[in-house]
């Protein structure tokens, strides 16, 4: 068992040190930050894993683990490329001044960087946990090692790498949350695929703040309380704990997990009360949150205690004067009960200045973020168009598979809903808190991607095996059955991956 555990680590390993390798030798060429070099690259290495992926199945040796990996190496190519050809105050969230005076991420960074030491304010982004923050100054840390004659705007930019090496693991962990919930093969293949070339954690892996990291701890957290579940061994409960409580340290939001995890514990209780084994159970949950409360709030309670900062607080952008992007004014109605369809006919881009629709700004920051990109339109609205079929077709088979096939197994109809109805109501009700643009970006709801994969994949897994169960010959009917999810997929991939390394 330990020996698979260690085999287990080393993709993660290999990436990290490939990402490590790949910047180190842009950085000496002079070739870091240089979009239309790097943009070539992504083409070139993406055209090349589609010719390997032609030539293994014209030999017939391209198998459904070997397609998984491609697309795998295809999600590190367009997470590595994006990182490598962005400065990191491009379409970032909350970085502030690179300077020392500063109060976003990056005056946080720079004081541990700097000064080893916590900032002795709340002010701004300085209230947020300071897991990812302190991971980002020993990446600087790291850098200035390679580059010991870099300015620190220069080392600054390796900040980004923790984003980057966090996307892949969520990448990563996508494959092991499948196997774990013992998808088939065919599932395997469009949910890796869908979350290999998903904008959103494209996006994440070339910022300097702690979504990536966030969602890489959630990820982890999420595969972890499937794999207790199965094994109710003590070591993968306290593994979760530990998952939750980095995240937790990471952004504080990462709690919502509890949520998840917490319905998973009490169904298990209930089961060692019917088979008299409680008294291990309990033991089990005091040594998880042992581990849990200690790293997820000691941070909070610092800040109680230095600042008055209430537990749970959130940075309220009114009090710091952002008007533009306060969305009070609009009704309840306008905000979460409508769906404008005519918006995406008039726009592709999200518009924080504008917007108002909860629905629609969530779709639009999920393939753009809240930016606009000139001369992008066409692929960009056929991106659009692509996503809202698959929007559609999965919350369909949401639909179908909790309520009308009881085949599949619990932890897909139940785990997997609970985890996306906990995401989603979390994210309205922080709307309702916060009625700002900003608080409706899709970046505060990114596991709800992971379910509406697996939802896709399971349904048409069950449409392929009933068109099988009926041995007759293929009408269009079944040809869409069979065909219809995985092409649609596959555009999404290509439209992605086309859109993304084509912004130079």
């Amino acid at each position: 068992m330990k020996s698979k555990n260690v085999k287990a680590c080393i993709p993660f390993l290999m990436v990290f040190l490939a990402m490590w390798f790949l910047y180190a030798l842009l950085y000496k060429q002079q070739l870091l930050l240089q979009e239309a070099f790097i943009c070539q690259g992504m083409r070139f290495c993406l055209l090349a894993l589609i010719a390997a992926a032609g030539i293994l199945a014209f030999r017939r040796q391209l198998n459904l683990q070997t397609l998984v990996w491609l697309l795998i190496l295809g999600g590190f190519v367009m997470r590595l490329g994006y990182t490598f050809y962005t400065p990191v105050y491009i379409r970032s969230h909350d970085l502030g001044d690179i300077s020392l005076d500063g109060t976003g991420h990056a005056g946080y960074i720079l004081r541990l960087f700097c000064e080893q030491q916590l900032p002795d304010s709340n002010a701004n982004q300085f209230y947020q946990p300071p897991l990812f923050h302190f991971l980002a100054a020993l990446s600087m840390w790291l850098f200035s090692q390679i580059a010991p004659q870099a300015d620190t705007n220069t080392l600054f930019d390796a900040a980004k790498l923790v984003s980057c090496f966090a996307s892949c693991c969520t990448l990563l962990l996508t494959k092991s949350i499948c196997e774990e919930l013992r998808c088939s093969s065919h599932v395997k293949v469009l949910v890796t695929g869908i979350i290999a070339f998903f904008p959103n954690f494209i996006l994440m892996a070339g910022r300097v703040n702690n979504d990536a990291a966030a969602t890489a701890f959630l990820f982890w957290a999420i595969y972890l309380t499937i794999r207790w579940y199965h094994t109710r061994k003590t070591a993968a409960l306290l593994l979760t704990a530990l998952a939750i409580g980095l995240g937790m340290m990471t952004k504080l939001s990462v709690g919502t997990m509890a949520f998840v995890t917490g319905p998973v514990m009490l169904w298990v209780f209930w089961e060692a009360v019917k088979n008299k084994t409680w008294v291990k159970q309990i033991l089990q949950y005091l040594a998880f949150l042992g581990i849990c409360a200690p790293l997820g709030l000691w941070f909070s309670i610092r800040n109680l205690i230095r600042f008055s900062q209430p537990l749970g607080y959130v940075l309220d952008i009114d009090s710091e004067g952002i008007s533009f992007v306060y969305r009070g004014d609009h009704s309840i109605l306008e905000r979460f009960f409508s769906f404008p369809v005519h918006q995406f006919f008039e726009t592709v881009y999200a518009d924080p200045a504008t917007d108002a629709n909860l629905w629609a700004y969530l779709i639009r920051t999920s393939l753009f973020g809240e930016w606009t990109y000139e001369n992008m339109d066409m692929p960009g609205r056929l991106l659009l168009n692509t996503s809202l079929l698959l929007i559609l077709l999965s919350l369909a088979a949401m639909i179908y598979i909790c309520f009308f096939d009881k085949k599949v197994s619990r932890e897909i109809r139940i785990g997997v809903f609970l985890l996306w109805f906990v995401n989603m109501a979390s994210y309205v009700l922080f709307n309702v808190r916060y009625p700002d643009a900003c608080t409706m970006d899709f970046r505060y709801v990114t596991p709800t991607i992971l379910c509406g994969a697996l939802f896709l994949g399971i349904f048409w897994d069950r449409l392929r095996e009933k068109n099988r169960q009926k041995k007759k010959k293929k009408d269009l009917a079944g040809v869409l059955q069979e065909w219809g999810i995985p092409v649609l997929a596959a555009l999404f991939c290509l439209e992605a991956a086309w859109f993304y390394s084509s912004l130079s």
